[in-house]
């Protein structure tokens, strides 16, 4: 015990005076991988400030230590607002993987269709092949039953994603595959992926979304699957929350054109997730509208004003959802200002 002390205390102001390799976090049980251990180290005031402002919050008594969390949180929204001037990333920078949770939940529903007959998937903003790990647990008798459509302005990133599934020996086990750059306008989709795409849609959504619906018929699904934060370089881009996007179709849902379920889960290490499946009923008047639009930008404001009020979170989190709610208020400007 002369070289590490395992240190407890109720009081943000006394951990503030410790030395970092002195303090220690205890992580929950249920939160802990198999194997990993329950105490964690400090490793620089970032974390600490990171684990006092997820533990306390606004709860915090002494008006010196408040101050320096409060700073703590302006400085983490800075740094975030800087951040995101930077390409994109989402949360724990996680790449697909084929077991965790999304991918497996993609895998089962894309088997149980393909196992019954020939479908055709259409993967929307495919890049370079982040959806490839679901493909590969399907059985071969699924995938000689799938036309496979890569579709993505950047003919590079075609090029690259065309070379993964070769390289992962899936390329010809496909029934079809081709890349494109626009919607094929030959074929209807059975299955429609935007994968961590529909937050970098902003103002193109409706453009992409009635692009989906043009390619669908009655009985297709879309799948949008996104994570609940990006890391960083958010730009311009705006996080919907699973309200918003109800409100997105709500008109549609009540003119029974399609229905909508949303589950939120969250990955192995942690990452909020969000799964969005529409379900095409009727392909009349299917159309999402700019004034649809509006109504899902303001659901989405007026979430994220209330977990600025009422959640407690963290420093990046509360950078996130301040950046998240500039970017749909500048949108709505934005279209307010082109409707005049």
């Amino acid at each position: 015990m002369d070289k590490y002390v395992l240190f407890t205390s109720h009081s943000p102001a006394v951990m503030q005076s410790m030395d970092l390799d002195r303090i220690f976090y205890i992580n929950r049980f249920d939160e802990c991988k198999e194997n990993e251990n329950q105490i964690i180290s400090i490793n620089n005031e970032y974390e600490l400030n990171e684990k006092l402002i997820e533990l306390y919050d606004m709860f915090i008594d002494n008006l010196a230590t408040a101050k320096i969390m409060n700073d703590y949180s302006l400085k983490s929204i800075y740094k975030f607002s800087k951040e995101c001037e930077c390409e994109s990333v989402a949360l724990g920078n996680e790449n697909a993987k084929e077991s965790e949770p999304q991918t497996v939940t993609l895998r089962t529903l894309i088997q149980d269709t393909a196992l019954k007959r020939k479908i055709s998937i259409f993967d929307v903003g495919c890049g370079k092949g982040r959806t490839y790990p679901m493909f590969k647990g399907l059985d071969e008798d699924a995938l000689k039953n799938i036309d496979f459509y890569a579709i993505d302005k950047d003919e590079r990133a075609l090029e690259e994603y065309i070379e993964v599934l070769d390289k992962e020996e899936l390329y010809n086990k496909f029934a079809v595959v081709q890349k494109k750059t626009e919607f094929p306008q030959d074929t209807y989709a059975d299955i429609i992926l935007l994968i961590n795409v529909f937050h970098e849609l902003s103002e193109n959504l409706c453009e992409v979304i009635n692009s989906c619906f043009k390619a669908s018929k009655k009985g297709t699904k879309i799948i949008l699957c996104e994570v609940g934060e990006l890391d960083l370089g958010e730009m311009n881009y705006i996080m919907f929350r699973d309200n918003s996007l109800k409100k997105l179709f709500k008109r549609l849902i009540d003119s029974n054109n399609l229905m909508i379920s949303c589950s939120n889960f969250s990955s192995f290490k942690g990452t909020k997730l969000l799964n969005v499946i529409i379900h095409i009923k009727s392909t009349d008047n299917l159309l999402i509208t700019q004034e649809d639009f509006i109504a899902a930008l303001n659901e989405n404001i007026d979430i994220d004003i209330k977990q600025l009020n009422e959640e407690s979170c963290n420093g990046k989190s509360r950078a996130f959802i301040v950046n998240n709610l500039a970017n749909a208020v500048c949108m709505r400007s934005k279209i307010d200002k082109d409707e005049q």
